[in-house]
């Protein structure tokens, strides 16, 4: 799995950029965190491919970048994310806890 297509370099992935940080309630969730409670089962990602076969876990509400097709969803985020790590042979979470 890559980086979000067309995104700059910026916060580690899974961050929630622009969350405030040592709020109550932790981080809020960014766009490309798995959603929490009701919102889990929602379709709320997308699996992305661009022409080199990289894949990219995306959210739904956001248009592809130019370059990139969807291949799957919108589905839950767990669903999509097992698409990715069976298309790539790795896990979604190794790539935002910075181990890939």
């Amino acid at each position: 799995m890559t980086a979000a297509p067309g995104s700059a370099p910026g916060p580690a992935p899974g961050s929630a950029p622009g969350s405030a940080p040592g709020s109550a309630s932790g981080p809020a969730p960014g766009p490309f965190d798995q959603p929490a409670g009701e919102q889990a089962q929602a379709p709320t990602h997308l699996v992305l491919r661009n022409t080199r076969a990289e894949h990219s876990l995306w959210p739904a509400h956001t248009p592809a970048p130019e370059g990139w097709r969807v291949v799957h969803g919108p589905a839950p985020y767990e669903e999509c994310a097992g698409h990715v790590e069976g298309a790539t042979g790795v896990a979604v979470a190794a790539v935002a806890a910075g181990a890939v």
